[in-house]
């Protein structure tokens, strides 16, 4: 059942991204704050900023009800503000391995308080491994990778993380893809996290490529500082 409601969610996300509901004065401005105190912290730690997080042209997955692609959510019922960060990108330095490095994307949504028990449903989702098997699933049948030859094929891990401790209620779900191309193994990594408050829905997104150096940025770390910033006057 919670993956027939992920689907309907996402049909969603690719009709009405880009909408956007009417903000009340009174939440957009700590979404906004919140968000940019976010922003600040990227920076501080390398990443720059390479494009609007609500143009990602990522791949929507059908399983994580949108969250994988945190930029292009649709409007929420009830939504009374939102903000989306720009995608940010580390590379260790200006002549690194293009195939190397991290991006990253938040968005913060509000609702009114008669929604904001929907809210849950993003927590449970990507807290399940349902939700892992569908994704890892999901990712073997793309015809790409059903057509790589045997030496090609990647292998891929799963896994959801149903309590975080963060906020009201908090979950991950964390990809790991292994593959192999002219005997170099190529790693790749996405993590999708999401936490609520009251009324708040945070939601981010981490991807790494190869082996590395990284930031070594704490995503838990960054989903709690964001709520602290949005529980702070």
């Amino acid at each position: 059942m919670i993956q027939l409601l992920a689907n309907a969610f996402v049909a969603g996300v690719v009709t009405l991204s880009g909408g956007h509901a009417l903000a009340a004065a009174g939440d957009q401005g700590p979404v906004d704050n919140a968000l940019s105190a976010s922003s600040v912290r990227l920076v501080e730690t390398g990443f720059w900023s390479v494009g609007p997080g609500t143009r990602d042209i990522d791949f929507v997955s059908t399983c994580l009800g949108g969250l994988d692609s945190p930029g292009r959510l649709a409007p929420f019922l009830g939504e009374t503000a939102r903000a989306v960060s720009n995608v940010y990108l580390f590379q260790p330095d200006a002549t690194a391995d293009p195939n190397v490095g991290e991006l990253f994307t938040m968005s913060i949504i509000a609702v009114d308080k008669a929604n904001e028990r929907s809210l849950e449903w993003f927590v449970l989702l990507l807290g399940s491994a349902e939700s892992a098997d569908c994704r890892r699933t999901e990712y073997l049948s793309n015809p790409a990778v059903e057509s790589a030859p045997s030496d090609l094929a990647p292998t891929v891990d799963a896994v959801a993380t149903p309590d975080l401790g963060i906020g009201s209620g908090s979950s991950r779900l964390d990809m790991h893809i292994v593959f192999t191309s002219a005997g170099v193994q190529h790693r790749v990594a996405y993590s999708y996290l999401v936490t609520r408050t009251e009324r708040e829905l945070v939601a981010l997104r981490i991807a790494s490529f190869g082996d590395g150096p990284f930031s070594g940025i704490d995503a838990e770390a960054e989903l709690a500082a964001t709520v602290e910033s949005l529980n702070t006057p």
